[in-house]
């Protein structure tokens, strides 16, 4: 069962976008088992490697989904931005503890990306999609 699993409480009314927020939820979730699974002996490699691809596909997404805000005039656009760049260099920041053996827990490292994506999709993305929804766009 995946840990976030997609719903329409999720949907930010834009096709393209919510379809690249459920590739990313289930990236993660596939990202989750591999980092939560008690076989694995390299949890550092398996961490950093899952990261790679969640940053991957997150800046791929943030490209899209700021080019779709700024073109539709979105007021919180530079802020969006920078909470986007803000995550990138949290992801950084936990591969490279990752690699140097400070950071041990893939639970929390995993814990901390589920809490963003909650918080970014239902709470920062709907901002955009209330704006829409006000400019009747």
């Amino acid at each position: 069962m995946p840990i976030i699993e997609w719903t329409q409480d999720f949907s930010i009314g834009n096709d393209e976008l919510d379809d690249q927020h459920k590739q990313w939820l289930d990236i993660y979730n596939k990202a989750h088992d591999r980092m939560m699974d008690p076989d694995e002996i390299n949890f550092a490699k398996t961490g950093i490697e899952a990261l790679k691809e969640m940053k991957a596909y997150g800046e791929f997404h943030f490209s899209k989904e700021e080019a779709v805000m700024s073109e539709a005039g979105f007021p919180k656009f530079e802020l969006h931005r920078k909470m986007h760049r803000a995550f990138s260099n949290e992801i950084d920041g936990m591969m490279k503890d990752l690699e140097a053996g400070t950071h041990v827990l893939n639970s929390e490292v995993i814990k901390r990306i589920e809490n963003w994506l909650r918080h970014h999709i239902l709470k920062e993305d709907m901002k955009f999609r209330l704006f829409i929804d006000e400019q009747g766009q």
